[in-house]
This record gives structure tokens, C-alpha cells and sequence, in this order.
């Protein structure tokens, strides 16, 4: 009994303890490389279990639309990104232009999660926050300074489920009338916030 109940604890710590996405940047590089951390929480109340990472990229001149595919420098598509999982990149030193999209609307729940957050305004000292009516898929919109990234310095970037909801029954019906109901559309779009710790913080 006391083996059972100790095997018992041991699964338990080792389904809630933190899983860590390691990438490497792909390019070589003679600087010295700081580290990119990404994580998320859930303040939703839905008890949501992952958020879809549809790009992440690093290097764009410049971004026509916040969904098309990387420019340059992909370092991650489409990679689920589940509680208490993390994503660590190691960068060289120096200040980037980023993208990350985040999109999870499967269709098999009443909500969607699409947020833009871009990191390219060099003149802004905190991101900014819009929200964009686009086609039948609206989203946030963040707009934020320079990736930061110094040497043996950890930039953190955290992405916040909030308990804001936008309802967008319109887009939803429309999507299935022109699907001809193979489409579910989500109804509720949840908004996201980010919070964005240069490493001199």
C-alpha cells in the first residue's frame, strides 16, 4: 500500500512539474547569446489547457499580415504550447524585430484565442494595445518595442488568458453559412495580455 501511494506522488509531481521547449537559434553567430523565455497562465476561469503558437518569428523588415508566414527567422509554427510548459530560446545579443501569434480556435469549444504581438517600435517604451476587426477572425493587436536580448540575460515574455470576452455571433453564423456548416466557429473571442520584462529588469 505505502509503495502504491508513493508511486501515486511521484506521478503526480511528474505530471505537474514544468515542461521546457529548448531551441536553438539557427544561425551561427560570434556574440554572446542571451535567452528568450515564453510561458503563459490561465486566468480565464475555463480551465484552458493549451494556446496554440501559430508563429514565432524573429527578423521581419516588415509585417503585411499579422498571419502570414515567417519572413526570415522561424523559430516556432504551430506548436501547442500546454500548462506549465515554457519555451527557452538562446539569442545572440542584440535588439530584434519579433512576431508571435497566438490562435487556438479548434472549432470543439465556445472560444477563440487570436492575439498579434509584435515587437518592432523602436520609439515605444511599452507595448500598445488594439483590437482588430478583420475579415470573419477579429484579434488583439500589441505593438510593442524591440526584442531585447543581452548576454547571459533572461527577456521574458508572458502571455495572460484574461477573463475578457468579445462576442462575435455575426462572423461566427457567417463563417458557417459559408462553410455550409462544416465550420463550428467559436462565438467568444478571449482577450490575451502580455506582460514583457527586458533582461535589465
Amino acid at each position: 500500500m505505502k509503495l502504491l501511494v508513493r508511486l501515486l506522488i511521484l506521478f503526480l509531481l511528474l505530471t505537474s512539474c514544468t515542461s521546457i521547449l529548448k531551441k536553438e537559434y539557427p544561425e551561427t553567430s560570434n556574440k554572446e547569446k542571451g535567452k528568450l523565455l515564453i510561458s503563459w497562465t490561465d486566468d480565464s476561469g475555463k480551465n484552458i489547457s493549451k494556446i496554440r503558437i501559430r508563429h514565432l518569428c524573429l527578423r521581419e523588415k516588415k509585417i503585411t499580415d499579422p498571419r502570414s508566414s515567417c519572413e526570415d527567422i522561424e523559430l516556432a509554427w504551430q506548436y501547442d504550447l500546454r500548462k506549465n510548459d515554457q519555451i527557452e530560446i538562446f539569442i545572440p545579443e542584440g535588439n530584434y524585430s519579433a512576431r508571435l501569434t497566438i490562435r487556438e480556435n479548434s472549432g470543439d469549444s465556445d472560444y477563440s484565442l487570436v492575439t498579434y504581438f509584435g515587437f518592432k517600435e523602436p520609439t515605444n517604451s511599452q507595448c500598445s494595445l488594439s483590437f482588430v476587426q478583420s475579415d470573419f477572425l477579429p484579434y488583439d493587436r500589441f505593438d510593442c518595442p524591440n526584442l531585447e536580448i543581452k548576454p547571459g540575460k533572461t527577456t521574458k515574455v508572458k502571455i495572460k488568458v484574461t477573463s475578457k470576452q468579445e462576442a462575435w455571433g455575426t462572423e461566427s453564423l457567417l463563417v458557417a453559412i459559408f462553410s455550409l456548416g462544416l465550420i463550428a466557429s467559436p462565438s467568444q473571442l478571449i482577450h490575451l495580455d502580455m506582460e514583457y520584462a527586458p533582461p535589465n529588469r
